[in-house]
């Protein structure tokens, strides 16, 4: 056989495909036939760990391999592109480049660049790239993207400067920020001018040390909202009626969720209140013609999560449905093993002062066109 494989080219390039890219590399050394399909090798996943080098090696060993790899290659049939750059913390900005203009063509469907920098910038060069997820980076400060038709952003990680250019295509994005407070603050004030045509909008954090400001701008086409509050930690003098000022900014909004992960203990039970509820006048008074479906999970007693829950009764006049939640998420039970999130039992007596301000403040209000479901703690929810 000698250096030359005697199989239909397509059958050989499918047989390529499947190996590891070190693998790929070394049949093409020794085969005219997968040289040929080397030059269209579709799997570029590179790392020290995939290429064989060691973490003791020159920090230039990882750049040149991948470089080499990628000068090889004619950027035809890239399907996948996946680098992680560890443990080279120096990598210059101009190999990024040379690999992008390769790699990144139409039939492109996975892209990953793991690697460490304190500003990342995306070239409209990226004209297909449609999901951008950034995860984690510790010494990331900007996030510069003109990526012209990006539709989906998910961010988790600390404050930073975010710009996405003409962001006219992005309808979807999620904002984690669960190490660090403020992620609605943000939300409300550079979010509308940052992405103004979002769709979906999803808002996880641990900590608000102010209240949720009017908004600065509008989100005139985002028809579905939910708001995560994930630390126990949770501000007990937050208040929850400032939400609100999401649904004013959003006359489009068709679904609102609000979840509470962890039990909220408040010293501010409108059930031991003497004054009871009054409206507040904090807000402005608007109506919302489209918001059909509300849940509220971890719903409890403070009195700012009572004022939230009446405002939104009075101002949405297409309301359907009304989930008020007193568990940590029924709607996120383990189905499989039929068990609830569990409470503790301060959160249980929470749960019964949730009860009993739904009843006394909130039932009366809700029109009858509207379904007001209140869930409770079952058996299965206790510790």
């Amino acid at each position: 056989m000698g250096s030359q494989v005697d199989l239909p080219e397509d059958i050989l390039h499918q047989i390529h495909s499947l190996l590891p890219i070190r693998d790929a590399a070394r049949t093409a050394c020794v085969s005219h036939s997968f040289l040929r399909s080397w030059r269209s090798f579709p799997h570029l996943i590179m790392s020290i760990a995939s290429l064989g080098i060691k973490e003791s090696a020159s920090s230039d060993d990882l750049p040149n391999r991948v470089d080499h790899i990628m000068q090889n290659h004619s950027g035809m049939g890239v399907k996948t592109l996946i680098i992680n750059t560890y443990p080279c913390s120096n990598l210059d900005p101009s190999y990024v480049d040379r690999w992008l203009q390769v790699a990144i063509t139409p039939g492109i469907k996975e892209f990953a660049l793991s690697f460490k920098r304190v500003c990342l910038k995306i070239p409209c060069l990226l004209e297909k790239l449609d999901i951008l997820i950034v995860i984690g980076c510790k010494t990331l400060e900007v996030i510069d993207s003109n990526a012209p038709n990006l539709s989906t952003f998910f961010f988790a990680g600390r404050p930073m400067h975010i710009s996405l250019g003409d962001a006219s295509q992005l309808t979807n994005a999620s904002i984690i920020r669960n190490h660090w407070p403020d992620a609605l603050y943000y939300a409300s004030t550079k979010l509308p001018f940052i992405a103004p045509n979002l769709q979906t909008l999803v808002l996880s954090t641990s900590d608000e040390t102010v209240k949720t400001p009017i908004a600065s701008g509008k989100f005139l086409k985002l028809k579905s909202l939910e708001i995560i509050v994930s630390s126990p930690n949770f501000s007990p003098d937050y208040d929850f009626c400032s939400l609100v000022s999401f649904v004013d900014a959003s006359p489009a909004l068709e679904s609102l969720i609000v979840r509470i992960v962890a039990p909220t203990i408040r010293r501010d039970s409108i059930i031991e209140d003497s004054s009871g509820y009054s409206h507040p006048g904090c807000l402005q008074e608007r109506c919302h013609y489209n918001l059909k479906n509300v849940m509220i999970t971890g719903f409890c007693s403070a009195k700012s999560m009572i004022e939230l829950t009446i405002q939104i009764i009075e101002k949405t006049k297409a309301l359907k449905c009304l989930t008020l939640d007193t568990t940590r998420g029924h709607d996120r039970r383990f189905v499989k093993i039929d068990r609830c999130l569990l409470l503790n039992k301060e959160a249980l007596v929470e749960a019964e002062k949730a009860r009993i301000a739904i009843q006394r403040y909130v039932k009366g209000r809700v029109p009858s066109a509207v379904n007001l479901e209140v869930i409770e703690p079952c058996s299965k929810c206790i510790l």
